[in-house]
C-alpha cells in the first residue's frame, strides 16, 4: 500500500502499465475545486481502463490517491 499525488499517479500509469495494474486495487480521494473532481474522474477512468479496480477511499486498497 503507498499513496500517491495525482502527477505522480499518471506517471505510476505509464511506467507500470497494464501487466502491472491489472488486479491492484486504488482509491481516490478528491479535495478541492470542480477541476480536481473531473481530474480525479479522468485518472479513475483511465486507471480502470489499465485493469485496475477502483475502490471507495474508506476501502483497503494496494495504492491510494489524494488530489488536491
Amino acid at each position: 500500500m503507498f499513496g500517491l499525488v495525482i502527477n505522480k499517479a499518471y506517471y505510476v500509469m505509464r511506467k507500470w502499465g497494464k501487466k502491472r495494474l491489472s488486479g491492484l486495487s486504488i482509491a481516490f480521494m478528491t479535495l478541492g475545486c470542480k477541476v480536481n473532481y473531473y481530474e480525479t474522474n479522468k485518472l479513475s477512468s483511465e486507471f480502470e481502463k489499465a485493469g485496475a479496480n477502483v475502490v471507495s477511499f474508506e476501502s483497503v486498497a494496494d495504492i491510494y490517491v489524494v488530489n488536491t
